[in-house]
């Protein structure tokens, strides 16, 4: 059954250090999206909102100049998502 949900997420570095101020946005994905895009806070924690679950996306995150693309899939609304970028 799909559904719309907000996804969180929490960024850190190679170090495991929490990313801050690093820009999470959907490129591409299952279903057709809106432009869904977080900025990290402090903690490296980020949400999407409005995103339809169950589907597979892919994020980019975007960080002093350098980018990631990372794929994920999103089979609920409770998971949280970590990605070290």
């Amino acid at each position: 059954m799909q559904t719309k949900g907000t996804v969180k997420g929490i960024l850190h570095d190679q170090s495991g250090k929490p990313l801050s101020d690093a820009i999470v946005m959907i490129v591409s994905g299952s279903y057709e999206f809106n432009d869904i895009a977080s900025v990290s806070n402090e903690n490296g924690e980020f949400r999407l909102s409005n995103i339809t679950i169950p589907g597979k996306y892919v994020l980019q995150i975007q960080k002093d100049g350098q980018q990631k693309n990372k794929e994920v899939d999103i089979q609920n609304k409770d998971i949280q998502i970590k990605i070290s970028f």
